[in-house]
């Protein structure tokens, strides 16, 4: 996508699978409005998630994994100390996951086919509940 992505109407996994990524990013951005930026993402092995500025969403397109989040070591990882669920948990195609700013997170066993639609939103530091 050019660096002035709008709001498209449709995007689907198959117009987005063999795209490149984003020069300096693990992902490929394909809509963008106003705070609000989705991306196609495929982890990678052996390439560990970094916490991000902006609350943000995963929804899983297709494959299994194990979604980890939160490890107690960065700055905002104490706003997970009060939210439901789990910090670990088995995910699959149509689960929904919720990472706040600042968290830490990652994917891992992943399955060949997994891919994931990330949306960022939100301020920097993420909404304030």
């Amino acid at each position: 996508m050019p660096d002035d992505a709008t709001l498209d109407l449709h995007v689907s996994p198959a117009a987005v699978h063999g795209m490149p990524n984003d020069p300096g990013h693990p992902s490929v951005r394909v809509l963008s409005h106003g705070s609000m930026e989705v991306r196609w993402f495929r982890p990678q092995v052996g390439v560990q998630h970094v916490p991000h500025d902006r609350d943000e969403l995963y929804f899983v397109v297709s494959g299994t994994a194990t979604f980890r989040r939160g490890n107690h070591t960065g700055p905002f990882d104490e706003l997970l100390d009060g939210l439901e669920g789990h910090s670990s948990a088995s995910i699959a195609a149509g689960d929904i996951l919720f990472v706040p700013a600042g968290a830490h997170h990652d994917f891992e066993d992943t399955s060949p086919d997994f891919a994931v639609w990330a949306v960022f939103y939100g301020p920097e530091g993420g909404e304030q509940p």
